[in-house]
């Protein structure tokens, strides 16, 4: 269980967030069924060939297949030569995290590799989901306002489909990082869907709450009905998996080219299915050409380490 700081910060080369009030509880998540790491200060190793998940309606939402060894505890994983991801209590993918994380409250920062940012604040009457770090906007349907962690966030059920269209740029084939605040009311029958480009990149919730990142499945089931923040870094050769700011799970993995032209669905999988729809709410959905540091997705999570 994570501490919540207070005030949340800047986050990326002294860009700042505009408050927005409010705040929520904190879980944390994610159960294993690939190839995975369990995070602790003694950090375990897990061997083993990772298959990426299907649901109702077709295969998960990655263009990448993976193998090797995986180890973590507190923090970031590195890759070795012999083709196995292993993580410490100080990774060397952390060295570049931003000197000054102090600011104002959460918003979306201003950043070249900021690719979207949805914090559900507006759009509601005309069930128009804005992104408020550029211009890939997109459509809602089955979702109402709620309280978030800060200020509104999207209520869904089993009829959700938040969907940007096929004009987003895919992010695969290059660092990239993923991240949500997410609630689970319901636990899916399949997995739940957080956010999904079919092909490319995506985030789900397995049967008992284990967080699922592409190729990788994490290890520590999220609470139910508690807001939990999860993360997914595509870092050089390796998947890497964050629940409130911790590191929970790492893979090592090749990475084919992601397919153009596919459209960004939230709180459901790519095509939508019922069974895949997130029963629950979802807030503040961000998507980075970028792979974020450990410090910095605590500071985008507004977390405490």
């Amino acid at each position: 269980m994570t501490r919540r700081c207070g005030p949340v910060v800047a986050l990326l080369l002294g860009g700042c967030f505009h408050d927005l009030g409010g705040g929520g509880d904190v879980g944390s998540s994610t159960s294993a069924t690939t190839t995975s790491a369990s995070a602790s200060t003694t950090s375990e190793s897990n061997t083993g060939t990772s298959s990426t998940s299907s649901g109702s309606t077709g295969t998960s939402s990655t263009g990448t297949s993976s193998t090797g060894t995986s180890s973590a505890s507190t923090s970031s994983a590195s890759t070795s030569s012999t083709g196995t991801s292993s993580a410490s209590t100080s990774s060397a993918s952390d060295t570049d995290a931003p000197a000054d994380l102090g600011g104002p409250g959460f918003g979306c920062p201003v950043h070249p590799d900021l690719v979207a940012c949805y914090p559900f604040e507006d759009g509601w009457d005309a069930q128009l989901l804005v992104d408020a770090a550029g211009d890939h906007d997109g459509t809602m349907i089955g979702a109402a306002p709620t309280d978030g962690v800060h200020g509104l966030a999207a209520e869904t059920d089993a009829s959700a489909a938040l969907s940007v269209p096929a004009a987003l740029a895919p992010l695969g084939g290059a660092p990239w990082t993923t991240m949500a605040w997410v609630r689970l009311d319901q636990a899916p029958t399949v997995r739940a869907g957080v956010l999904d480009r079919d092909g490319d990149y995506g985030l789900f919730l397995g049967p008992t709450g284990e967080v699922e990142c592409s190729s990788l499945t994490g290890v520590t089931p999220i609470q139910p009905g508690v807001w939990t923040h999860i993360a997914c870094v595509e870092r050089a050769d390796l998947l890497e998996i964050y629940v409130d700011g911790v590191f929970d799970a790492a893979l090592k993995l090749n990475s084919d080219a992601p397919p153009e032209g596919q459209p960004l669905v939230l709180a459901n999988d790519s095509p939508p299915s019922a069974a895949e729809a997130l029963v629950g709410a979802i807030d503040e959905v961000m998507l980075w050409r970028r792979s974020l540091t450990q410090a910095e997705i605590c500071a985008a999570a507004g977390l405490c380490p």
